[in-house]
């Protein structure tokens, strides 16, 4: 795991580096706690998301940003956006995979769900005039 990550988050969480290791066998198993916190933290943002009131837009903008909007707060700005990366699929490829894998099954299920309420009208092409009912 990239050694300023440690540096990273320590002086947030205001411990010290050994103390850190009191609770985790080392950098890797710290590295895959904080992947295991983001995806608890992106499923629990979805949800919310697909709960809240508005439209079809809102909620598909909120269900987008539960995964974009809260990864890169919290590591867009890094210089080793490249080197965590790396990190996040060669230390915990199987916890990466899943964060995907319920992320990408949220977004299908959001638009299947949104197609399912579509009416045959508005599937119609803009340019297909509507159809007077026959008398």
């Amino acid at each position: 795991m990239p050694p300023h990550l440690h540096r990273r988050h320590r002086p947030r969480g205001g411990i010290a580096k050994g103390t850190v290791y009191l609770y985790f066998d080392g950098k890797e198993a710290v590295f895959r706690a904080m992947q295991a916190r983001n995806l608890a933290e992106v499923e629990v943002a979805c949800d919310a998301a697909e709960a809240a009131g508005g439209g079809f837009g809102d909620r598909l903008r909120g269900v987008l940003e539960a995964l974009y909007a809260g990864i890169y707060d919290r590591y867009g700005q890094s210089e080793h956006l490249v080197e965590l990366s790396s990190t996040r699929l060669t230390v915990g490829p199987d916890i990466a995979g899943q964060v995907d894998q319920t992320y990408t099954g949220r977004i299908v299920g959001f638009l299947k769900a949104a197609e399912k309420r579509e009416t045959p009208a508005s599937r119609r092409p803009a340019s297909t005039p509507p159809q007077s009912p026959p008398h």
